[in-house]
Parts: structure tokens; sequence; C-alpha cells
């Protein structure tokens, strides 16, 4: 609604727009009424500031109201963190991360957590390697690998498994002890031997390996397989959507403690995978993810703490580039919630979960994106807290992994501009 004085009863007086028999629209701009919203580039009655737009992470954020700390968006150019849960940000929203430390290398990265305070990180190409860490950051031991790692997982006994190769040259576990003996390759089993590796989960004694076939479906595509403590395959289910598999993309995996298995894929339509612990087929289901479903592949996927609820991400392409969305769903693939767009510019996402229930996304950026690179909601949506890491690190990578303490969120990912690797610990109070 707007216009000039006289042709809809509306009238600039002052900085207002008078009408009969109310006043409306209530604002004024260069003698013209005009609708009085946030974004209108006019600072209308209520606002504290309006800049044009509707970026959450500027100085005037999307309630047009000047930015401040502990509003819970991350003002990009002041804070490093903001949170509306009780606050590790300390009073001025300024706290950096416990530590952060990188190498001058790209390539895929995998990461989990080992005994004690030990992280373990696989690099992939040039340098094909594992390396852990101490509780001070420090370089334990490292191992070098003939292949490119694409999988990691800590046995309760502290060994390392790696998981190795691609349809290229071969796919196999590596084993490797905590105190970092390598103990020598595992064969898999052989539906997944010619396929590439995706992930590996250890849950109890035994282990899920997932894998993809990068060639023309023969025979039931991917496949998921279940290992025992010996490393002997118990079951092996194929996995496939469409008549050719170069048209899937393979999401990650996750694993119940009771066994049931959760597999997102992506192909001419989206999956949604359910597998009991005996490798049948619970669900195999096109689920609701929101409205960029034509264009998603898929991503990472969690299940919550008490089991009862599935974490999808979703990413797709955004010109000019890549954004992601996440969704959470029951048991019966019913989803919850969709969070649509909240993070942009990304070229790769992990997403897990708090020991609290809180949904955590963990992201890299471009450098000069309005978004946060960690993200954490409740699970009705709720904005707990959100940071951005160094921007030293550079722009346009990857977040290759995530994992979660009581008191921490480590996150492992990549770069270019210039070419890292890096792991950053950030401190958390977990209501």
């Amino acid at each position: 609604m707007g216009g000039d004085p006289g042709d809809d009863g509306c009238a600039c007086v002052g900085t207002l727009c008078a009408g009969s028999p109310i006043f409306a629209p209530p604002a004024c701009e260069d003698g013209v009424c005009v609708d009085a919203t946030c974004g209108n580039d006019v600072l209308d009655p209520g606002e504290g500031c309006d800049d044009g737009n509707a970026v959450p992470t500027d100085d005037c954020t999307a309630a047009c109201q000047p930015a401040a700390c502990g509003d819970g968006d991350v003002e990009m150019t002041e804070e490093w963190c903001d949170g509306v849960m009780p606050n590790p940000c300390g009073l001025g929203c300024d706290a950096q991360p416990n530590s952060q430390w990188n190498g001058a290398e790209d390539g895929a990265c995998r990461m989990t957590l080992g005994l004690g305070d030990q992280i373990h990180v696989a690099l992939a190409s040039p340098t094909n390697r594992v390396m852990t860490f101490d509780a001070t950051d420090a370089l334990t031991w490292e191992v070098n690998l003939d292949t490119a790692p694409r999988g990691l997982a800590t046995r309760a006994d502290g060994e390392l498994l790696v998981g190795l190769g691609s349809t290229v040259d071969g796919s196999a576990l590596r084993r490797i002890t905590a105190d970092g003996m390598d103990l020598g390759e595992v064969a898999l089993a052989p539906e997944q031997t010619d396929e590439t590796l995706v992930d590996i989960v250890v849950q109890g004694t035994d282990t899920w390996v997932l894998t993809r076939n990068d060639s023309v479906f023969v025979d039931g595509g991917h496949h998921i397989c279940r290992y025992d403590s010996d490393l002997a395959p118990v079951w092996c289910q194929p996995l496939a959507q469409d008549d050719d598999a170069t048209n899937e993309y393979v999401g990650g995996l996750a694993v119940r403690d009771d066994g049931l298995a959760a597999v997102p894929i992506t192909g001419q339509q989206s999956a949604l995978w359910l597998l009991d612990g005996d490798g049948a087929v619970v669900a195999n289901t096109p689920p609701e993810i929101g409205p960029n479903a034509v264009t998603s592949f898929a991503g990472d996927v969690a299940f919550s703490p008490d089991g009862l609820t599935l974490a999808v991400a979703w990413n797709y392409f955004q010109s000019p580039g890549y954004a992601m969305e996440w969704s959470l769903y029951d048991l019966d693939l019913a989803p919850i919630r969709h969070a649509e767009a909240v993070i942009r510019d990304v070229e790769g996402s992990q997403i897990g979960w708090l020991p609290n229930g809180d949904v955590v996304v963990a992201t890299v950026v471009d450098a000069g994106s309005q978004y946060p690179f960690v993200r954490i909601e409740a699970e009705d949506g709720e904005l707990r807290y959100a940071r951005r890491g160094s921007s030293v690190l550079g722009s346009l990578g990857n977040a290759c992994d995530l994992a979660t303490t009581n008191d921490e969120l480590i996150v492992a990912g990549t770069t270019t501009l210039p070419d890292r690797w890096f792991v950053t610990r950030f401190g958390l109070t977990v209501p």
C-alpha cells in the first residue's frame, strides 16, 4: 500500500503517513507513503536500524535491530561467537576457539576420537596418512598409507580402523594400534572389495562399512556390510535406487547401539534407508526433504542421543555455489522439521548431536560469506549458538568430520586458497 497525497486517502505528515479513518501505512519516503517492512532501507517506527537486507549477521539484524552480543547471530566483523544457551563466549562474544591447528596441505580428511584425549585425523591426497594428537594438540604419531583414507573409526580397545581405497585401487581396512603400531590390512567382503569406501562405524564389538559402486549398476549397486569382532563379514546388503549407480550419491552412515543403520542416498530421487542389525531392510523411502529436493545430494546422517530421531544434511546447488539444509525424521521416516537454506556458500557439511539433544551443523564457507561456521539448534528449531572459524584458514573448503564431548565440539576440515587442513576445538557449555 502506498501513494501520493490524495490518490488513496493517504498523505505524508512529517515522517508519518496519515490517512482516513486510520493511519496506514505508517511511513513516508521522499514524500510518498510506503509499507513499513524490515529490510526496505527506511527507518520505520520500532526499528533500530534498516540496512535494506535481511542478513542476520551484519551490524543490523534481520529484525532491524542493532547487532548485539546475545542475539544468537554471529556478527561477522565483530564477534567470534554468540549463544543464547549458557554462553561459552563470555560477556563480549569474543572468545576464540579453545585451540586451532592446521597444516599446508589440501585433500579429503576424516577424524575420530580415540582413547582418553586422543584425536585421530586422516588426510587423503596428496599425503595419504593418519596422524594422532594429544590433549595439548601435539602430534604423538603418524602412519603413512599407500592409498587414500576414506573412513576412520576407533574400536573399544583403542585400535584405529582406517577405511582405504576405491574402485581403482580396491578397498580394505587398515588396523593401527592406539600407540601407532601398523597391524596391516584386512580384506573387505567380496561385495565391497571393488567399490569405493564411504564410511565406517564401530558399534560395540562390530563394525559397519558403507561402500559406493562408481561403475554402471551391476548386482545391486552400493553395499553396507557388518563385520564381527574379528573383522569377518557377518552380512552384506545391496543398496540401490536406480538402474544406474552412477546417478546416485551415497551419503554418510549412522548406526544405533542396537545395530539399526541409516544411509541417505540421492539418485533420480532421494531416499533414506533403514536396516536392522541383521541387515534386513526396515525402510527404503523417498523422504520429504523440503523445496530443494530435486537438486539435493545426500550428506551426513546421525541418530539423536536417545536413538529416536534422525538428522540428515542435504546439500544442493544454489548459484553461484552450494547451500545446505537439514531435516529431522522419526523412525517411521516422517519429517519432524526442515531447516532450509540456513547455511549458504558451503562446499561440505557435517551434522551431529550434542549430548543434551541439540542439533549441531558444521561447515566451511566462503571467506566473504555472512553465514556461520558452526550452528546449534534445539530440536524444535530454536537457535542455541553460532560461531565462526578463523579467517586465516582460507576459503572454499569442506568440513570433513565433527565430534562432540560434554564440553567441546571438535571440527576437522580442509580449505583452499590457500590449501590447508585444520582441526578446531570449540568450548561448549551444555545445559
